[in-house]
């Protein structure tokens, strides 16, 4: 089949993780896969489809117009939509009018919507539409223990606590400082984000931190400095979309994660096996502390989490659903 990918630009994180390392999974398959980028890729899209040249047009992430979904539908023989984020909702978890007129359309147009979580799926049917999980996953040679920049810290070293995320989110890191800040003895937070806007340092009180802008060139040995990864949220709406990639990326990395039990985290993590899923700030702080205070804990939480992606979040477990998820809606459409 001859597959055109549709995504908004090629650094955001659901493009890289659900679609570019899944290329070659297509590939293998026989498929031929092109990927355009932004307005100009809608554009790019729909010249190609009024051309004859794709059997499938897979829209990544994005809500398209409603009148190009409308178009695409009638004149694309299967139409695929991915989502692992909540785009019916803003960023704080109020109906987004707009966001969630055109991802009703696309819900409604595609032959089936590849969702990164049950909640997601959820939304889709009850508009009506067809849904498949597929998790969002790793490339475990890219993400691998091998590839942590930071020895194990000496006895009476400050512990690393670390986070990765955008700017969206940096709001929900700096609700956690006030736990961070009973650490301050112990710890030191490094923060890899888009931007600085909504991190109250001050909250802090006095823990040393450092910031670092994200590139996707840097994230992995960024995250390979941390000894113990974060992933706080609010429990709301949009954040019940989340698919867990930060706590991805940690455990791949053989990092113990902790994160808050929402979205997909309370589906990718064993709760006190392959990570920790604190909901109170007491609760996250007493997980801290175990961490902090036994490394025998962090190790084997650690081991925990990595062998719980290879099995069931890594590009060779996922790659093969993805695309029988892609097949099936060909097929059948």
């Amino acid at each position: 089949m001859r597959i055109l990918f549709v995504a908004k630009k090629a650094q955001q994180p659901s493009y890289r993780f659900r679609v570019e390392q899944m290329l070659p999974a297509f590939q293998a398959r026989g498929h031929e896969c092109k990927t355009v980028f932004g307005a100009r890729g809608n554009l790019c899209c729909l010249l190609e489809v009024l051309s004859g040249g794709v059997d499938v047009v897979f829209v990544q992430w994005q809500a398209l117009p409603r009148a190009l979904t409308a178009l695409l539908r009638a004149r694309v023989k299967t139409l695929v939509y991915d989502i692992d984020d909540a785009v019916m909702y803003d960023n704080s978890g109020e109906p987004h009018s707009r966001g969630a007129g055109r991802f009703a359309a696309m819900a409604r147009a595609a032959d089936v919507v590849v969702c990164g979580n049950r909640f997601l799926a959820s939304a889709v049917e009850e508009l009506g539409g067809e849904a498949v999980v597929v998790p969002t996953c790793i490339d475990t040679v890219r993400f691998h223990p091998s590839r942590r920049l930071r020895p194990p810290p000496r006895r009476g070293a400050r512990l690393v606590v670390g986070w990765t995320g955008s700017h969206t989110n940096n709001a929900s890191l700096s609700q956690l400082f006030p736990v961070l800040a009973r650490f301050r003895d112990s710890i030191e937070v490094r923060v890899m984000s888009s931007n600085q806007n909504g991190l109250d340092y001050e909250l802090l009180r006095g823990v040393p931190y450092t910031f670092n802008h994200w590139t996707a060139e840097s994230e992995v040995d960024e995250v390979g400095r941390y000894d113990i990864g974060v992933m706080p949220m609010p429990n709301t709406k949009w954040t019940q979309g989340k698919c867990a990639l930060k706590a991805l990326q940690y455990m791949a990395l053989g990092l113990p994660a902790v994160a808050s039990p929402i979205g997909a985290n309370r589906e990718v993590i064993v709760d006190g096996e392959s990570g920790f899923l604190p909901e109170t700030p007491d609760a996250w702080s007493q997980t801290l502390e175990r961490l902090i205070e036994r490394p025998e804990l962090r190790e084997r939480t650690g081991r925990a989490g990595r062998a719980r992606v290879e099995e069931s979040y890594s590009v060779a477990a996922v790659g093969p659903q993805l695309v029988s998820a892609v097949e099936e809606a060909a097929c059948s459409s």
